[in-house]
């Protein structure tokens, strides 16, 4: 007997794979044409490369520079990955290339630094960076410095930016210097070296001082963590008020927030009136003591994001640009030297950049090194720029 099967449908199963990144090696032949007529040779010229004399493509170099400075892994790391599908690039070449790489890609890192100095508001901190002291088989502390610009919760037009800077040292005069163009308000913690910023006579403008509301709360906070019964409970309490109303108005136009925040600045008075209560009565050695007179002493730039809607409660913009390097000093350890603490710092000012506009930043870089090797003109660096660049890509 003869049986007739119909189909009644399938079922689909997807499983999810992994194919290995690959090398390729990409040959440009250029033959050699003879004239018999005039007696010449003919040859194109050869191709433009991101690196002279180099042999990296610009994927690659790409690749390595994302794969350290956006994943965290550091160079004598991708030699062994590489090493493993038979390509060998030693611990000396890779540094040489960010280097390379570094010096072609400052044109966009001077744009970048111009357009965040432009802002009328910006957000900075600081964080600490091991750095090999020469000849002494030991690591110095140096700082990268961030200077970030989002404007986007009250302007969403506005294209967000971050500017790294690297010194050996936590002088006063390092902020100083990277900040000389700017003028406006500089959202920031109570670090002693930013006071000259804010003189009355400065050129060639006033920089106004904006405290962080999270850093007077983290103070109260490890406070009532410690006795959740303490009389500490009330200070976190009011300010969990103002952050209850920073939620309902995140996204909205700059008159609309100042209005909004009236009411915050009410909370935040009754906040000031409980501290000098607090303070009269607690303990000058007391932690609890310690905390309100941090805050108290901050009142009128903590104050300040009350009375205009341009500004944000908190620093946590900057300090979220920072978390990546917190990630990967773990794992690279530490700098080779000044030099390259300036060439992380222009990197992450691209890469962090990038991030913020919702580029990728493999294809971004790779396009960019690609177009740059190949002679963009400098006039028309802004179109390299990851904003312009995200809106024109094809």
């Amino acid at each position: 007997m003869w049986w007739h099967y119909g189909t009644l449908g399938e079922d689909v199963t997807e499983v999810l794979e992994y194919v290995p990144g690959r090398f390729r090696v990409v040959r440009h032949i250029r033959p050699k044409l003879a004239c018999g007529c005039c007696d010449a040779i003919s040859q194109a010229p050869a191709r433009s490369l991101p690196i002279p004399r180099g042999r990296a493509g610009p994927n690659l170099l790409a690749h390595v520079v994302v794969s350290k400075f956006a994943d965290q892994l550091p160079l004598y790391r991708q030699s062994r990955i590489y090493a493993r599908d038979g390509v060998d690039l030693s611990r000396s070449t890779l540094p040489d290339w960010m280097g390379q790489v570094s010096w072609l890609l400052q044109p966009l890192v001077d744009r970048i630094a111009n357009h965040i100095m432009a802002s009328p508001k910006l957000h900075a901190d600081d964080t600490p960076v091991p750095v090999l002291a020469p000849g002494t088989g030991k690591t110095a502390t140096g700082r990268l410095w961030v200077s970030l610009r989002d404007n986007r919760r009250w302007r969403p037009s506005d294209r967000p930016a971050t500017l790294f800077r690297y010194s050996p040292d936590r002088k006063g005069e390092r902020p100083r210097e990277h900040l000389k163009t700017f003028a406006g308000f500089l959202q920031a913690d109570a670090y002693a070296g930013f006071e000259r910023l804010y003189a009355s006579d400065r050129q060639p403008g006033l920089i106004t001082p904006v405290a962080c509301w999270a850093h007077a709360r983290s103070k109260l906070h490890d406070i009532y963590k410690a006795d959740p019964h303490y009389v500490a409970a009330e200070g976190p309490k009011l300010i969990r008020e103002l952050y209850d109303v920073e939620r309902g108005i995140a996204c909205d136009p700059a008159d609309d927030r100042r209005k909004a925040r009236k009411l915050s600045r009410l909370r935040a008075l009754d906040f000031f009136a409980w501290a000098d209560g607090m303070l009269a009565q607690a303990s000058a050695r007391l932690p609890l003591a310690e905390a309100l007179r941090y805050a108290v002493k901050l009142k009128p730039q903590l104050l300040a994001y009350t009375e205009d809607g341009r500004l944000e409660i908190d620093n946590n913009l900057a300090e979220n640009a920072l978390r990546g390097i917190a990630v990967g000093r773990k794992n690279w350890l530490f700098a080779g030297a000044d030099c390259g603490g300036d060439r992380a710092a222009a990197i992450y000012s691209l890469l962090e950049t990038a991030k913020l506009n919702d580029v990728n930043p493999q294809a971004w870089l790779a396009d960019v090194i690609d177009r740059i090797g190949k002679g963009h003109p400098i006039n028309r660096v802004d179109e390299l720029l990851p904003w312009n660049w995200s809106s024109s890509l094809v």
